[in-house]
């Protein structure tokens, strides 16, 4: 799943889904697989049945709200660009880990001097 396979991942759990053998969590699995395969259309049907799994593993009634609301949130596809954004290039990164270790260090320092002249 890591490596966005979820055609092999839905495959798998619809031959274990036919036989009503998953679990809370590989029912929540497997309608995130369905929505995120191909074409990305869910159903009304994969949503009820995140929702029944979610509220499963959150020990609350099926009707609850946090159940729908963290499943629906679950199901909800991230835009393709956000998740293959380049890193910023080695020398910001660098810039950016010198100042939080010199603000890191100012801090502590200005902690020190406090507890010095108290």
């Amino acid at each position: 799943m890591g490596s966005g396979k979820w055609s092999e991942a839905l495959d798998y759990l619809d031959a274990a889904q036919k036989s009503y053998q998953l679990s809370p969590t590989e029912r929540l699995l497997w309608s995130l697989a369905h929505t995120q395969a191909e074409t990305g259309k869910s159903t009304s049907g994969t949503h009820r049945v995140a929702i029944d799994a979610m509220s499963e593993l959150l020990g609350v009634s099926k009707d609850s709200p946090i159940s729908l609301v963290v499943a629906k949130r679950a199901l909800r596809n991230v835009p393709l660009a956000w998740r293959q954004r380049p890193a910023p290039k080695p020398f910001l990164s660098f810039l950016i880990i010198i100042a939080g270790a010199g603000l890191g260090g100012a801090i502590g320092y200005l902690v020190y001097l406090f507890m010095q002249q108290g």
